[in-house]
C-alpha cells in the first residue's frame, strides 16, 4: 500500500532545509520569472519566511503560488513587520508589509480576477521579544506612536480553488485554450 504523503514546498529555504520537502531558494530557483517550473495543483502546503519582501512582484508570486497549490492547501508566510528597523537591515528588501496588506490583498482581487483566491485563516502580529509580555490592545496603541513593536506578521492564507483552474492574465489558461487567445482575449475586453 502506498502512503498518501502532503507534497510540501520550502519556497526561499535558505539555510532551513528540511527533509521530507521541496527546498527551493535563489541559487536553484528563479522567483522572478513566471509562470514557475512547477505543475499546476501540485503542493498542499506553501511556506514562505522572509522572502516576499525580497522579490520583484509580491502579488505575481502570490497568484503564483496560488497556481502551484492544490484547493484548500494553506500557504504561510513570515515577512519584517513595516514598522520595525529589522525591516530595513536587508539592503535587498524591496517591499513592506504590514497587516493589512494581506487583508487588501485577499479582499480586493487583482483586476484579472473577480473571484478571491484566498481566505485569511488567521493574521497575527509578533511583538518585539521585549514586549512579548504586553496585552496586545497596549502594543497596538503604543504602535501607532513608536516603532519596533512588533517584528513580524505571520499569515495563514487557505487555497479557493471553484471547479475548473481559472485563467489569469499572467496563468495557465484552463484546458483546450491557447496562452494566445487568453492574451488576445485579454488585450480585447481590458481595453474597452
Amino acid at each position: 500500500m502506498t502512503e498518501n504523503r502532503l507534497k510540501k514546498l520550502n519556497f526561499g529555504a535558505g539555510k532551513d532545509i528540511r527533509n521530507g520537502w521541496d527546498n527551493v531558494d535563489r541559487e536553484n530557483f528563479d522567483f522572478n520569472k513566471f509562470p514557475y517550473p512547477i505543475k499546476t495543483n501540485a503542493y498542499d502546503e506553501i511556506e514562505a519566511r522572509q522572502v516576499l519582501q525580497l522579490l520583484d512582484n509580491p502579488e505575481r508570486v502570490l497568484q503564483e503560488l496560488w497556481r502551484i497549490s492544490k484547493s484548500n492547501s494553506i500557504i504561510y508566510i513570515q515577512i519584517a513587520y513595516f514598522n520595525n528597523k529589522g525591516a530595513h537591515n536587508d539592503i535587498k528588501t524591496k517591499y513592506y508589509f504590514n497587516e493589512n496588506s494581506f487583508k487588501f490583498f485577499v479582499e480586493h482581487p487583482a483586476e484579472t480576477s473577480h473571484e478571491k483566491l484566498f481566505e485569511i485563516i488567521s493574521l497575527y502580529r509578533e511583538p518585539s521579544w521585549f514586549l512579548k509580555w504586553c496585552p496586545n490592545w497596549i502594543l497596538d496603541k503604543i504602535d501607532l506612536f513608536l516603532s519596533g513593536i512588533y517584528q513580524d506578521i505571520h499569515v495563514k492564507l487557505k487555497v479557493k480553488k471553484l471547479g475548473q483552474e481559472r485563467s489569469h492574465k499572467y496563468g495557465t489558461p484552463p484546458p483546450g485554450i491557447s496562452r494566445e487567445t487568453t492574451k488576445f482575449f485579454s488585450r480585447t475586453f481590458l481595453t474597452l
